[in-house]
């Protein structure tokens, strides 16, 4: 079982942004543009247990860390396996989507166009990221889809 926003989805938009991206791959392929995925993901001791399973009146017991630090890490992955990436111990906010993608234009080629593909994450849609966006797209090699 998994969340889905399927059903909510516009069909014509998907359908447009998936041949953009099929379109893009080609690109690639043919050493046009370099072709980056991103997101982001944390990792801490402390689990999360949505669920379990256990036998009737035996409780299972987790070892609770509480001192433990979360590691966020955003990164970019090319199909090439290519990956970039910034870590960070603090909350994920716009300022440090914005320091990732800082760092990827500074590694990119200057030669080449490179394009990302990002989710509709609330960082990836705010003011102050779309703005940046503008600027890297008018200032540098890199573009969004």
């Amino acid at each position: 079982m998994r969340h889905s926003f399927k059903k909510q989805r516009n069909e014509v938009y998907f359908e447009r942004a998936y041949d953009e991206l099929v379109s893009c791959v080609e690109m690639e392929k043919e050493g046009v543009i370099d072709l980056y995925y991103f997101d982001e993901s944390g990792f801490s001791q402390k689990s999360n247990l949505p669920y379990g399973w256990s036998e009737k009146g035996v409780a299972i017991e987790c070892t609770a860390y509480q001192n433990s630090k979360k590691l966020n890490v955003l990164g970019f992955l090319s199909r090439q396996g290519k990956v970039v990436y910034h870590e960070v111990e603090c909350t994920v906010n716009t300022d440090i989507v914005i320091e990732a993608f800082e760092k990827l234009a500074k590694e990119l080629s200057s030669n080449k166009k490179a394009i990302v593909y990002i989710d509709n994450a609330p960082t990836h849609t705010s003011e102050k990221f779309i703005n940046h966006a503008w600027l890297w797209a008018n200032g540098t090699n890199l573009r969004f889809s």
